[in-house]
């Protein structure tokens, strides 16, 4: 039977909302790149992917339903666990490895990605998008005594790590990798679209990103020769 949590997973790509951690992804990624989509789902990612930016895509995904109706957007979907011989079985480099809110279901994180780099081109890079569990909204319930699990988002009920922005850029610098570019997808008490205001949020970006932060967003590459790739660190 098809997953109830993949329903929820089964997202749709909208560049125009730029807080938003695909719209994010994709322009980091950008047109004709070898991409290994780790967690891929159903594919929307790599719909788009393929489809707009002429991209080549190779997914990890480890619900067979899922991965069936991924491998229509697809080269090729690897079905089976990032933590055992899933990547092992990805052919060839990557220009660029994605963790779409994948890392904290790991047991390892950290060891996924060392291995990771294996998979990386010459000047390849990882993706990341991690929930914060230090959010303003979590840090009002546990100042009520409440940590309460959930269908979905950060509280998921299938999530086995929890990340505040330093330890998400700990644990991927202590696998070897230089953090080049940083952002977060942000949300704030009543908001229900972008801040209208590009300074204003910058500020809060620059300030505040790990209480308003709903997702960390990270781009890294391997620490070994990374020193003449370095770009611009970002707002977080």
């Amino acid at each position: 039977m098809f997953d109830e949590r993949l329903a929820f997973y089964d997202l749709k790509v909208d560049p125009s909302n730029s807080n938003n951690p695909l719209t994010k992804f994709i322009q980091m990624i950008g047109p004709q790149k070898r991409v290994l989509e780790v967690g891929c789902a159903t594919g929307f990612l790599s719909e788009y992917l393929t489809r707009q930016l002429r991209c080549q895509v190779v997914g990890i995904e480890l619900n067979p339903e899922a991965a069936r109706l991924a491998k229509q957007h697809c080269e090729d979907v690897i079905v089976g666990d990032v933590e055992k011989d899933a990547l092992d079985r990805a052919k060839g480099l990557f220009d660029v490895i994605t963790f779409g809110d994948v890392l904290e279901h790991l047991i390892s994180p950290g060891v996924v990605l060392r291995r990771c780099k294996n998979c990386l081109a010459p000047h390849g890079y990882i993706l990341t998008s991690i929930p914060n569990v230090a959010h303003w909204s979590i840090r009002g319930h546990l100042m009520r005594g409440k940590f309460n699990y959930q269908k979905g988002g950060i509280l998921d009920r299938t999530h086995l790590r929890f990340f505040t922005l330093r330890t998400a850029r700990r644990m991927i610098e202590e696998a070897g990798y230089d953090i080049v570019h940083s952002d977060i997808v942000y949300a704030l008490p009543g908001m229900k679209a972008n801040l209208s205001s590009k300074r204003l949020e910058r500020f809060l970006k620059k300030h505040f990103a790990g209480l308003i932060g709903v997702q960390f967003i990270f781009k890294a590459v391997s620490s070994l020769g990374s020193e003449d790739r370095r770009e611009n660190q970002g707002s977080v």
